[in-house]
C-alpha cells in the first residue's frame, strides 16, 4: 500500500497518489526527487526514492524562406511531447501576419521573423515577403507588369522559344 508521496521541488514536478499508482506531473525543466512510502500489510514501511528529470519540449520547424504579398505559407512545427501548445508571433504584422496554426500571410514586401514557441523552447524563422506581380497583355507585343510595391529593382524575363529578352522596371 502506498502510504504517502512527496517531492521537495514542486516547481519542477508535482506528485500524487492515485489508488495503487503514483502520478508525476512535469511543471518545468529541472530535477526533482520523488519519495514514495510503501507500507506492506506485514512488515516494515519502506521509502523508495527516484530522481525525475524534466526536459523542455523538443521543437523543430520547417518553413519556406519566402512568401508573396497576398499569399500564404505554412510553418510546420514538430514538438515532443506532442500535446505541448505551440504559439506563433510575427516580428512585424505590417509585413506578415501569422495565425494560431502557423499560416503566414504576406502583407507588404520586407524581411520578417516568425517566432515559434513551445513551452520554454523557442525557434525563429526568417522570411522575406516578396512583391506580388501580375502581368497583362495590353497589345500585340506589349505586356504590362504591375505590383503593389516598388518595382525599381525588379528583373523581368520574357521568353519565346530560345529567345530571351530582359527588361527592367521604369
Amino acid at each position: 500500500k502506498i502510504s504517502s508521496v512527496k517531492t521537495f521541488k514542486k516547481t519542477v514536478a508535482t506528485v500524487k497518489k492515485s489508488g495503487k499508482k503514483v502520478v508525476v506531473k512535469a511543471v518545468k525543466a529541472g530535477k526533482a526527487t520523488v519519495t514514495v512510502k510503501v507500507t506492506p500489510k506485514k512488515g516494515k514501511a519502506t521509502n523508495l526514492k527516484a530522481t525525475i528529470t524534466v526536459k523542455n519540449p523538443a521543437l523543430s520547424v520547417k518553413a519556406a524562406k519566402e512568401v508573396a504579398v497576398g499569399a500564404t505559407e505554412q510553418i510546420t512545427a514538430t514538438v515532443k511531447p506532442a500535446n505541448t501548445k505551440v504559439t506563433y508571433t510575427s516580428s512585424d504584422a505590417t509585413l506578415a501576419t501569422v495565425d494560431e496554426k502557423g499560416v503566414v500571410t504576406g502583407v507588404k514586401a520586407g524581411d520578417v521573423t516568425i517566432t515559434v514557441k513551445a513551452g520554454k523552447t523557442t525557434k525563429t524563422v526568417k522570411m522575406t515577403v516578396i512583391a506580388a506581380l501580375s502581368a497583362k497583355q495590353t497589345g500585340a507585343k506589349k505586356v504590362t507588369v504591375t505590383s503593389n510595391t516598388d518595382l525599381k529593382d525588379a528583373k523581368i524575363t520574357v521568353k519565346k522559344g530560345n529567345n530571351v529578352v530582359n527588361a527592367t522596371a521604369e
